[in-house]
């Protein structure tokens, strides 16, 4: 008899185990010492750096970053270096956020400043925005992690940030980011062209299928660090499947694997 579809055959590295909830799969997550010993143990097998990454389900620049610091006590040192001070409390803020980028306030008084956000003061910032820009905002311009490189609305918001309100922060008090920009009297934009408002398993699918179509090879997590107008970020990937690979397994892609020219 035929094996359904939706039976998973066991892999010895990076499997997944069922999750107690039905119709879940519970991803299990590595540690970054395991992924470090996978890879030497792999390397010690003669597998370069390439045939890692596809084992693994990993960036190449991933398996090169735990070879370098397996510990992490590196990119700690270096975290360290990069925080800064909250501007209201004095508290030591995060340095995730790489050089020269540590947030103004720390993650307490960042919350404090978000709750500080009434209705009001939210459409007065969507007018000024308006007003300076031409054209009410998008969600992209007021969320960059969202945004692709390059975005001129993100760049903006960065540059001047605390001053306009996050597109979390609009949508919890207005529902949605549209609504909003009708509360302040202004017309919303449409979507920009090939956007997709909403990433389902199906647009994924067709947006890897497309990028192994133009590049001949399937695309990795680095490539998909940020997203653009016709695929989502590699956390959106991250949030509809579970993994990477099951991506890649849905839209009938290997990682590592190149079209036969």
């Amino acid at each position: 008899m035929t094996r359904p579809a939706s039976s998973r055959r066991a892999s010895p590295i990076g499997a997944g185990r069922p999750a107690g909830r039905a119709g879940s799969v519970a991803v299990k997550r590595h540690s970054r010492a395991e992924r470090a010993e996978q890879i030497e143990r792999l390397e010690r097998r003669g597998l370069g750096t390439r045939e890692i990454a596809a084992e693994l389900g990993l960036a190449r620049s991933t398996v090169n970053i735990y070879r370098r610091d397996p510990d992490g006590s590196r990119h700690r040192q270096r975290l360290e270096r990069y925080r800064g001070r909250c501007r209201d409390c004095g508290r030591l803020t995060t340095g995730s956020g790489g050089r020269a980028r540590a947030p103004a306030r720390c993650r307490r008084c960042a919350g404090a400043q978000r709750r500080l956000w009434p209705g009001e003061l939210i459409l007065q910032r969507i007018r000024e925005w308006t007003e300076e820009t031409g054209s009410p905002p998008r969600v992209r311009d007021w969320s960059p992690a969202h945004a692709p490189a390059g975005h001129q609305g993100a760049g903006r918001y960065l540059a001047e940030r605390g001053h306009w309100p996050s597109a979390s922060v609009v949508v919890a008090r207005f529902g949605s980011f549209p609504a909003a920009v009708t509360r302040a009297g202004l017309k919303p934009p449409r979507p920009a062209s090939g956007s997709q408002r909403v990433w389902t398993r199906g647009r994924i699918v067709e947006a890897m299928q497309r990028w192994y179509g133009e590049r001949g090879r399937p695309p990795t997590r680095s490539d998909w660090q940020a997203a653009s107008d016709w695929h989502p970020a590699a956390s959106t990937v991250y949030r509809v499947f579970g993994s990477w690979k099951a991506a890649l397994k849905a839209a009938r892609l290997k990682a590592g694997r190149r079209r036969s020219s």
